[in-house]
């Protein structure tokens, strides 16, 4: 599926310019020729986790990168009496935002200037609903905003992590209950991935058994038929030998030098009780 520069800019936390420069140089493929532009939705996906992975990589410790995101959101936050339990006994930072013009940038104010890495490692909606103002959810939590926004426009959900906490206080029951059933459904699906490896490699096992066991069968057919050649050589150029020979001395055939019979069918002369 195709979908507009404006979308692709939401689904990535950046701008329409950026978007564009990073179709110029490459990054993402256009797929419409003519009018307007438009790139793949699987290639705008794989951008998005291509960016987050890099961000993690340069942010090895993600709660310490969530307090610094909140300390440039709410700079004067932290302190325990801007702390408010709510009716269901959480408790969330009031988040009060400055009314003087000299004050700093708080909540929604500080967005642009949060850290680079910022929108790839939590995408753009969980930082909204960390720098929005306890009044909007007022019948709600930031985690439910964050988590319905998020599977609306396709971006990063935010995780049961302490760096989630950090950005967004603690959830919900609902929340928590979500959390209960993806793990639940994590575990499954685990499970059901081990049993198939599992599976896998018993099949493997069993294939592996065959193929040695037919390839030293076919070695042992080949081995008793030089053998059966080599001793009607010996009895032919040494008929004295062929008492030897039939007495299965050590060395000698286990075969009686008229038998023909191969790994899958006796011979004539077996099969009529020749000994």
């Amino acid at each position: 599926m195709d979908i507009n520069v404006t979308a692709a800019a939401s689904r990535l936390g950046m701008s329409e310019p950026a978007v564009r420069q990073m179709i110029a140089a490459g990054r993402l493929a256009r797929t419409s020729a003519a009018g307007a532009v438009r790139v793949s939705d699987a290639d705008v996906e794989r951008v998005r986790v291509q960016r987050r992975n890099e961000a993690l990589r340069r942010h090895q410790d993600i709660a310490a990168f969530a307090r610094e995101i909140r300390r440039v959101l709410w700079p004067t936050a932290d302190r325990p009496d801007d702390t408010v339990e709510l009716t269901d006994g959480r408790v969330q930072f009031r988040n009060t935002v400055p009314q003087s013009g000299n004050a700093p940038r708080e909540g929604t104010q500080a967005l642009p200037f949060l850290p680079v890495d910022a929108t790839a490692v939590f995408g753009p909606h969980v930082l909204q609903a960390a720098a929005a103002s306890p009044l909007a959810f007022k019948d709600s939590c930031r985690w439910c905003f964050a988590d319905a926004a998020a599977r609306v426009h396709e971006t990063q959900r935010p995780q049961n992590t302490p760096s989630y906490r950090v950005l967004l206080g603690e959830p919900c029951e609902r929340d928590r209950a979500r959390f209960r059933a993806e793990e639940a459904k994590g575990r499954k699906t685990m499970t059901a991935l081990r049993a198939k490896v599992e599976a896998g490699t018993r099949q493997a096992d069993k294939d592996r058994a065959r193929t040695e066991y037919d390839a030293a069968q076919r070695g042992a057919s080949g081995a008793a038929a030089r053998l059966r050649q080599a001793t009607e050589a010996l009895v032919r150029v040494d008929p004295s030998s062929a008492a030897t020979v039939a007495s299965g001395a050590p060395g000698a055939s286990r075969f009686p030098t008229w038998c023909r019979c191969t790994a899958d069918a006796q011979c004539e002369g077996h099969r009529r009780g020749r000994r």
